[in-house]
């Protein structure tokens, strides 16, 4: 699982086992994607320094600032 650059993991930028997750997610009653995953203990990766292959979009205007990049990107 990638982590940002406060060490926070970051849960859909991660590689599971088919197996491991759907175990977890039968067994699993709560509301929390953290605490469905972190049980797996998977290994935390750090992106290379400076670089971030996601962008976190909470608000309406992340969503506008990530489609606004990801418009600059394709030009």
């Amino acid at each position: 699982v990638l982590v940002d650059a406060d060490g926070h993991p970051q849960w859909l930028a991660g590689i599971w086992r088919t197996a491991d997750l759907a175990g977890a997610l039968a067994a699993y009653r709560s509301a929390s994607l953290r605490g469905l995953m972190d049980p797996l203990a998977p290994r935390l990766v750090r992106a290379p320094e400076g670089e971030s292959p996601w962008y976190d979009c909470d608000t309406p205007s992340d969503i506008a600032a990530a489609s606004r990049m990801i418009g600059e990107n394709r030009a």
